[in-house]
């Protein structure tokens, strides 16, 4: 029994040292790819959405829906989909090996068709490196609803 302990322990330190530190080189890249990102949505540019996307990106709205690459790119190149601010908080890189998972809180401020935007969002993107280069592959937003009066915890 003594053993196993040790092999889950190595096994562990084996997995556990593959991710990257929040100062390393591999950390700033993929933040860097994550603020093209969004300044890509925020202007609208469809060609950096494009070379900042896998061909099978996947997104997976806050209401559940699922919007291709494709999808997602008309939208923001006919004007569906404009974003006006997003600011982010909390964000946080965790990489294993080629792949980099980012999770985050994010400010949005825009518009959807005739729908004002204008929430909070905790969001996960997953980014992998393919040819040198930070791709998102896909990512899952969740809208962030505030407590209502009912739910806070009252003060004793």
């Amino acid at each position: 029994m003594k053993r196993l302990g040790v092999i889950l322990l190595a096994a562990f330190a084996v997995v556990s040292g593959q991710q990257t530190r929040a100062d390393d080189k591999g950390t700033g890249d993929v933040m860097k790819a994550e603020q093209a990102f969004n300044d890509a949505l925020t202007k609208g540019d469809q060609k950096e959405f494009d070379s900042l996307t896998s061909d099978d990106y996947i997104l997976t709205s806050s209401i559940g829906t699922i919007w291709d690459k494709q999808r997602n790119a008309q939208a923001i190149g006919q004007g569906d989909l404009k974003l006006d601010t997003i600011n982010n908080e909390d964000a946080k890189v965790r990489i294993y090996g080629d792949t980099a998972v980012v999770t985050g809180l994010s400010k949005i401020k825009g518009k959807f068709k005739d729908h004002a935007i204008d929430d909070s969002y905790r969001w996960t993107r997953v980014w992998v490196q393919h040819n040198g280069k930070w791709v998102c592959v896909a990512e899952q937003l969740s809208r962030v609803i505030p407590p209502s009066d009912a739910t806070k915890p009252k003060d004793k």
